[in-house]
C-alpha cells in the first residue's frame, strides 16, 4: 500500500507564467512524486553524421577535399560542400584544419562527454505518467497557516511579500504504489522539457516533434541511474484561471507549475478528479460561479449537457460500437474539446483550439500504437538500411504493393531507419510519422493486418496522415495562431474518418472524404 501524502509533505512553487495572462484565479496544490535521477544532459546537435565524420578526418590531418571524398566514398562536390560549412562556422580554418572552436564542439558531439546532470522528474500518482519537465533543483514554497487547514501561499519575493493567497490542497487517497520510471522515460521527458523551454508561446503539453535533431542512444540510456529508490511525496504549486479577456465563458485553464505557460495535461487531470472530490469541484465552480455570476447549477447543467452531447456525436460518427475500442476515452476527449469550442461560439472558440489539435493528435497516436501492438510484424527493419533514399524506396514499394498512393508525402519517405528500431525495440511512439510508417511495414507481411483491407477503401490514407500530422505538427511549433475554425474542423474529421477506416466502424460512407 502506498503512502498516502500528507499536508506536512514540500510544496514546491516555480515561477507561474499563465499564458494567456490570467483574471481571477484560484491556488491548487496538486500531489506529485518527484525522483530524483542522474542522466545525461539533452541538447540539440551541433553536427551531423558527415560534418562529424569530416571535422574528424581534420583532427587527423586529412584536410583535402580529394582526401575526404576518397575516405568517406562521397561526392567531391559535396565534400567541398561539408568542407565549406565547416569553415563557415569557424570550425575549421582556411586551410581544412580543425580550430580550437571545432575541438570544443567536437568533443561535447562525442557520446561519452555528455555531461551529466542531477535533477528531478516527476510523476501522476494516478496513471504514472511523467510530467514532461526536468528540473536540477526543487524551489520550495513559502507557507502560512490557512483556513480549512490548508496552508496559504506567500507569494513575491522576501524583501517585497505579497499578501498570502488562500491554496486547496488535494490529498489523494486512491493513488497505487509508485513505479520507478525506465531510462528512456527520464531521457524523452528532459528532451521534452528542452523544447518547451524553446517554444514557450504555444502549448506545452505536445510531446512529439518529428524534427528533433535530440537523438537518445545506447550509451546515453545506459548513463541513466535513480539516486534514490523511493520518490518524494511532493505538491506542485498552481492554479486554475480564466483569461483576462474572458467575458462569460467557462473556458478555465490551468497554470503550467514549472512556468511555462498553461497546461492541458493539468487541466486533464483535474477534471478526471472533479467526481471524487466535493472541495476541488467547489474550487472549479467557485471560480466560473464568481467570474460569471451564474447559478451553479446551470454551470454544472451545462458540463453535463456538454458531456451527453459529445458521446452522442462520437456514436453517430462510428457508431456505439466505439465504446469497444481501447482509445475510445482519447476519441472521447477529442470530441468533448471540439463541442466545447463549439459552445463558445466563433469569437470564443480558438481558446480551446490548442486542446482540440492536441487531444487530436492523442488520438492518432493511440490509434497507431494500439496497432503496432496487436500487429507489430517481423523483422521491420531488415530491409532497410541507414541510406535514406533506400529506406524511401522501400517505403513506397510497400505501399505500392498494399494498394496506396505512391509515392508517399516526403515527410513520411524520410523516415529514418534508426526511427523505425526505436519504435520497434524501445516502444517510442512519441515519433507520429515514424509510428505510421512502422504500421506500413508491419502490414507488409501481415495479411491480417487492417491497413489492407483500408488500401480497398482509401488509397489516400498516407496522404490524409501526412496532412493530419503537419497541422497538428504546426500547432505543436507555433501554436494553433493562424489555423481557423474551418482547419481545425477538418482536421478532426480527418482523424475520426482515419480511426473509422483502420478500425472497422466505418467503411468510409459515415464520414466521407473531404476532398
Amino acid at each position: 500500500m502506498a503512502a498516502l501524502f500528507q499536508r506536512e509533505d514540500p510544496i514546491l512553487l516555480f515561477r507561474l507564467r499563465p499564458d494567456p495572462p490570467a483574471g481571477d484565479r484560484r491556488y491548487l496544490l496538486w500531489p506529485a512524486w518527484a525522483w530524483r535521477v542522474v542522466a545525461p544532459e539533452v541538447r540539440d546537435r551541433q553536427l551531423n553524421v558527415l560534418q562529424k565524420a569530416v571535422l574528424s578526418l581534420s583532427q587527423a590531418g586529412v584536410v583535402s577535399a580529394e582526401r575526404v571524398s576518397r575516405t568517406l566514398c562521397l561526392e567531391l562536390d559535396l565534400a567541398a560542400f561539408i568542407a565549406s560549412e565547416l569553415l563557415q562556422r569557424k570550425w575549421t580554418d582556411s586551410k581544412g584544419q580543425i580550430t580550437p572552436e571545432g575541438r570544443q564542439v567536437l568533443e561535447e558531439e562525442t557520446l561519452q562527454s555528455r555531461k551529466l546532470v542531477t535533477g528531478f522528474v516527476f510523476q501522476d500518482p494516478w496513471s504514472h505518467e511523467l510530467w514532461p519537465r526536468f528540473v536540477e533543483t526543487l524551489e520550495y514554497a513559502r507557507t502560512t497557516p490557512g483556513k480549512k487547514g490548508f496552508p496559504d501561499l506567500i507569494l513575491g519575493s522576501t524583501g517585497d511579500p505579497k499578501p498570502p493567497r488562500p491554496a486547496y490542497m488535494h490529498l489523494p487517497v486512491d493513488v497505487n504504489p509508485a513505479s520507478s520510471p525506465d531510462a528512456q522515460d527520464i531521457i524523452d521527458v528532459a528532451r521534452r522539457h528542452q523544447r518547451a523551454l524553446r517554444h514557450q508561446d504555444r502549448s506545452v503539453d505536445a510531446d512529439e516533434e518529428d524534427s528533433s535533431t535530440f537523438e537518445p542512444n545506447p550509451v546515453d540510456i545506459d548513463r541513466v541511474s535513480l539516486i534514490e529508490e523511493r520518490p518524494l511525496r511532493v505538491f506542485l504549486s498552481t492554479h486554475i484561471y480564466l483569461p483576462k479577456d474572458s467575458e462569460k465563458s467557462v473556458d478555465w485553464q490551468v497554470c503550467d507549475p514549472f512556468g511555462l505557460g498553461s497546461s492541458p495535461l493539468l487541466r486533464r487531470a483535474i477534471i478526471r478528479q472533479l467526481e471524487h472530490s466535493p472541495l476541488l469541484r467547489e474550487r472549479v465552480e467557485g471560480l466560473l460561479s464568481d467570474a460569471l455570476k451564474e447559478n451553479l447549477g446551470e454551470v454544472r447543467a451545462w458540463m453535463e449537457r456538454l458531456q451527453s452531447k459529445a458521446e452522442l456525436a462520437l456514436e453517430r460518427r462510428l457508431t456505439p460500437e466505439v465504446r469497444r475500442l481501447p482509445y475510445h476515452g482519447q476519441l472521447l476527449e477529442l470530441m468533448l474539446a471540439y463541442v466545447e469550442a463549439e459552445e463558445l461560439g466563433e469569437d470564443k472558440a480558438a481558446s480551446r483550439f490548442p486542446t482540440v489539435l492536441l487531444a487530436a493528435r492523442k488520438v492518432v497516436e493511440a490509434l497507431f500504437a494500439q496497432l503496432f501492438e496487436e500487429y507489430p510484424g517481423v523483422g521491420l527493419t531488415r530491409r532497410l538500411s541507414h541510406e535514406q533514399e533506400h529506406c524511401a524506396r522501400v517505403y513506397d514499394f510497400t505501399a505500392k504493393e498494399l494498394g496506396f498512393q505512391t509515392p508517399l508525402p516526403r515527410a513520411l519517405a524520410n523516415v529514418r531507419r534508426t526511427d523505425i528500431e526505436a519504435i520497434v525495440r524501445r516502444k517510442d511512439f512519441w515519433r507520429l510519422r515514424s509510428l505510421i510508417v512502422a504500421n506500413l511495414l508491419a502490414a507488409r507481411d501481415d495479411s491480417r493486418h487492417p491497413l489492407r483491407k483500408v488500401a480497398r477503401l482509401e488509397q489516400r490514407l498516407f496522404a490524409e496522415l501526412d496532412d493530419i500530422a503537419t497541422v497538428l505538427g504546426s500547432q505543436m511549433h507555433h501554436g494553433s495562431k493562424g489555423l481557423g475554425g474551418r482547419a481545425v474542423q477538418d482536421t478532426v474529421h480527418r482523424v475520426y474518418r482515419v480511426v473509422g477506416l483502420i478500425s472497422g466502424l466505418d467503411d468510409g460512407s459515415r464520414n466521407p472524404p473531404l476532398r
